[in-house]
């Protein structure tokens, strides 16, 4: 598994689930399952999350965070909320079902999760729910053999799709922007991991694991534009 820091999706449902692989061409056997909470979050017998924080770290928290009855959770932002149920095939997990809405006026409460009622995700893609930041919707998409990719929504322009790149881990939120890896080559001796800010590298290679070279990778939330920062990391591939 590529894991260079924890991964960060600290979502409030399938946080603990393992990543879900590419769909199937048919799709059959697609069904709701049970939302899972993490160990280190609380639930009152109102149904509402304590400490939920969808998404990767630095991740804005939502104002409340509620376990519905059909088993899906809500999630109610500063101007939208989000509905997302958890779907499985044949018993293994695949995905979430992600609906969204405008919020309605007034404080946060479990009424609101009705205005959830857009569906932003499709049946055809593996997608994890990974937050709100402002109008953006963010999602981890799997792809298969290609790896992940994150996948940004603005849903002030018609949940236009301004984010969809494949990417490796760090992945961090942070000043309006979240940053992370993409790969740029593999490196399979010390050689190869020069001027890369890599100090677990010769352990990896040490170990018999091939080097992934990712440069950081910068999308801004307001202008919805990615830039390269330059800086190189490394990630272990296996």
């Amino acid at each position: 598994m590529r894991s260079l820091l924890a991964f960060a999706l600290v979502l409030a449902l399938g946080a603990c689930r393992e990543a879900p692989e590419a769909p199937s061409p048919d799709g059959d056997g697609l069904t709701t399952v049970p939302s899972e909470l993490p160990a280190d979050l609380g639930q009152t017998d109102d149904g509402v999350i304590d400490g939920a924080a969808p998404g990767f770290i630095g991740a804005t928290a939502p104002e409340l965070g509620l376990i519905l009855d059909d088993g899906g959770v809500c999630y109610v932002y500063e101007d939208y909320v989000v509905r997302v149920e958890p779907m499985g095939t044949d018993g293994e997990p695949r995905g979430d079902r992600v609906r969204v809405g405008d919020r309605p006026e007034g404080d946060a409460s479990r009424v609101m999760c009705d205005a959830a009622s857009r569906a932003v995700t499709g049946e055809d893609e593996v997608d994890s729910f990974s937050g709100v930041e402002g109008e953006i919707l963010m999602l981890d998409r799997a792809s298969g053999e290609t790896g992940r990719r994150l996948v940004a929504l603005d849903l002030a322009a018609g949940d236009a799709v301004v984010l969809n790149d494949a990417y490796e881990e760090p992945v961090e939120i942070e000043n309006g922007a979240v940053t992370y890896g993409a790969l740029v080559r593999e490196a399979t001796t010390p050689d190869a991991l020069a001027g890369v800010a890599c100090e677990q590298g010769a352990d990896y290679l040490a170990n018999g694991l091939t080097v992934g070279v990712v440069q950081l990778r910068r999308f801004s939330f307001d202008s919805r534009e990615t830039t390269d920062t330059g800086a190189l990391t490394c990630v272990p591939l296996g």
